[in-house]
């Protein structure tokens, strides 16, 4: 059987369970979604951005992106790994475009002990 046919691994069917009903407009099964992978999302977002002060934007953008494509999901790889890859996209293109909220430092600015760098 090719893989894009094959039955995902046993741990996975709930999600797959949860993105068919998703795919047919259930809010409930969406929610259910969330709260089982919003720690993962939220803690990539973080530890790729270094910032804590977007991480709730992107991650809500992150499961609107699930939401939407609900319809077309086709489960070829686990869940998990069909989420991080949106998750990552999401993170990095908030970066690309300059949406991220960072701090610039000048290494020749007085420190708050007002030694320099």
């Amino acid at each position: 059987m090719p893989r894009s046919e094959s039955l995902p691994p046993e741990d996975d069917a709930e999600d797959v369970r949860l993105m068919r009903l998703i795919g047919q407009g259930d809010t409930a099964a969406f929610e259910e979604l969330v709260v089982r992978h919003q720690a993962l999302v939220l803690g990539t977002v973080a530890r790729m951005l270094g910032s804590n002060s977007e991480v709730d934007d992107i991650g809500q953008q992150v499961f609107v992106r699930v939401w939407k494509s609900a319809g077309r999901y086709v489960a070829r790889a686990k869940f998990t790994t069909w989420l991080f890859r949106i998750t990552t996209n999401v993170a990095l293109n908030h970066f690309r475009d300059g949406r991220h909220d960072h701090q610039n430092i000048s290494l020749d600015a007085p420190t708050s002990t007002g030694k320099r760098f």
